[in-house]
């Protein structure tokens, strides 16, 4: 197999060694190796979790703060918010974790917490509550609020 750094992303087209590509459906699947041979070869990483009714304890009790964007398919300020949540995920990779939620799919955490409306971004610290933005906003803002969970 050719050496290559990759990421095969829920419905991404991904170039494997430039030589052939691979459509994944449904599955976040990261891989990361050292390569010098094709240098010019592009990564894509997705850095956010999926979070769901079953994982979300595991994550909320973890060692670093927590971060949860709770959204919906249809939601059009979610689909605004969705890229500076990426964003920021990448940029704050290892110092905290980063959250996606489908409410449609696993509504328990927005019932537990009291989420009327979406996109709602949960802030949790220590597997407290800490913070909570509602709507979306400028890259500017929901940093802010990253860079105070820490």
């Amino acid at each position: 197999m050719y050496c290559a750094r990759f990421a095969l992303l829920c419905g991404i087209t991904v170039k494997i060694g430039c030589t052939s590509a691979i459509k994944i459906n449904m599955i976040y699947f990261v891989l990361r190796s050292v390569c010098t041979i094709f240098a010019e070869e592009f990564i894509i990483i997705k850095m956010e979790v999926t979070i769901t009714n079953e994982n979300f304890k595991d994550y909320l009790n973890g060692e670093l703060p927590l971060v949860v964007d709770l959204w919906a398919t249809w939601c059009g300020p979610c689909r605004a918010l969705a890229p500076i949540v990426s964003e920021l995920a990448e940029e704050y990779d290892g110092r905290l974790v980063v959250g996606k939620c489908d409410i449609e799919e696993y509504d328990d955490i927005a019932t537990d917490y009291g989420v009327r409306n979406i996109p709602t971004i949960l802030f949790f610290k220590g597997g407290e509550l800490v913070d909570r933005f509602v709507g979306a906003a400028k890259k500017a803002v929901i940093e802010e609020k990253f860079k105070a969970l820490l």
